[in-house]
């Protein structure tokens, strides 16, 4: 693991960072928040580190995805973890949560009216954070809110998007938040039925990285399909990158440290497993074209029993993580450092080195 890592992206220095963790009352609501900012560098590099927003999945707490939220710190980056209160665990004591209804739940939970909850308290935990850096409080005063990338999973990947523009007929359209440079996407929400992808995506002005593949199933069962989730890049117009992973699994995606053994049962890897890039996208009129053609399948599982299949789950999802968090690092690094070495690796380098266990395009 340590050769593949050590051949992609070549990320800045590591640093240091503190945590701190708070619950802001806003509208009647509460919004967890845990916040790393980097320390100072030895080196001198003391900041204002820029921002990236993190949107936790449905259910999560705010201190999810920290396999991608530690990495972006220790590159540099201070990552305020954003999740209302209402979406996180607590959301398992609602009365259809007891009744084991999650499929209405989720639904109400992903519909236009949750989403623009979702959406004001993006916008005003942004406010604050800028409000408190202007004081100079630390560790506020580490902080630079005037440029940030959005990023999210799951649920917080349809918030991501809807900040960066994305619009629907379904919900009231606004515009995208002010000082948003890009938005990155581990499993985008997309319902193929919806349709009117064109319309639906084409406000995202700011660059966009969607993260998914064939394996990236609907966990919550309101009909988002695997090749649907890649319709933001097949039919936006700016400028996007689409990271497709051979077998990953919806919760791989979630960048949390639960056993990645256990993932192995979400992507049913019975039979040896066809390369993600390979499978079709769907049509122009149903949400994309097809995929590019990827290399040979992938480091998957020959057959036997299932404890034969945990050393190839286990070294299947260590990759994964890894390219996941050298790609979307570079995305940051292009976005919000204006890095030419990170644009140009994302579009001549990566590809390269992912294959054969992931594809990466490029829309300029």
């Amino acid at each position: 693991m340590r050769q593949f890592a050590q051949r992609g992206y070549p990320a800045q220095a590591r640093h240091a960072f503190d945590t701190a963790t708070d619950r802001w009352s806003v509208d009647g609501g509460e919004i967890d928040i845990v916040l790393l900012v980097p320390t100072p560098h030895e080196k001198g590099a003391d900041g204002p580190f820029p921002l990236v927003l993190y949107l936790p999945g449905l259910g999560e707490s705010a201190a999810a995805g920290s396999f991608w939220r530690e990495a972006w710190a220790s590159a540099g980056y201070a990552v305020a973890s954003v999740q209302p209160a209402a979406n996180g665990p607590a959301f398992r004591n609602l009365p259809d949560a007891r009744n084991g209804d999650m499929t209405r739940i989720a639904r109400k939970q992903f519909g236009s009216e949750s989403l623009n909850v979702r959406v004001a308290a993006v916008r005003f935990v942004h406010r604050e954070l800028t409000r408190r850096a202007s004081q100079g409080n630390p560790p506020y005063a580490r902080i630079a809110p005037s440029r940030f990338v959005v990023t999210g999973y799951d649920l917080g990947a349809q918030t991501a998007y809807a900040l960066a523009g994305e619009q629907s007929p379904q919900r009231t359209a606004s515009p995208a938040l002010p000082g948003i440079q890009g938005a990155v996407a581990l499993s985008p929400y997309v319902v193929a039925a919806a349709g009117g992808f064109e319309q639906r995506y084409a406000a995202i002005r700011a660059p966009t990285l969607s993260v998914t593949g064939a394996e990236d199933r609907d966990s919550h069962g309101i009909g988002t399909s695997p090749s649907a989730r890649q319709a933001p890049f097949r039919f936006g117009t700016g400028p996007a990158h689409l990271l497709t992973l051979d077998g990953i699994s919806h919760r791989t995606l979630a960048g949390n440290p639960d056993d990645p053994a256990n993932d192995s049962g979400d992507r049913k890897e019975s039979a040896p497993r066809a390369s993600q890039r390979e499978a079709p996208g769907p049509s122009r009129g149903e949400g994309g074209r097809r995929g590019q053609a990827g290399g040979p399948q992938g480091d998957g599982p020959s057959g036997g029993n299932g404890m034969s299949q945990i050393p190839h789950a286990l070294a299947d999802v260590a990759r994964q993580r890894i390219a996941v968090q050298q790609v979307t690092l570079a995305f940051l690094d292009a976005t919000l450092r204006d890095d030419a070495i990170a644009r140009e690796w994302l579009e001549r380098n990566a590809p390269a080195w992912l294959d054969p266990i992931a594809g990466l395009q490029t829309r300029k």
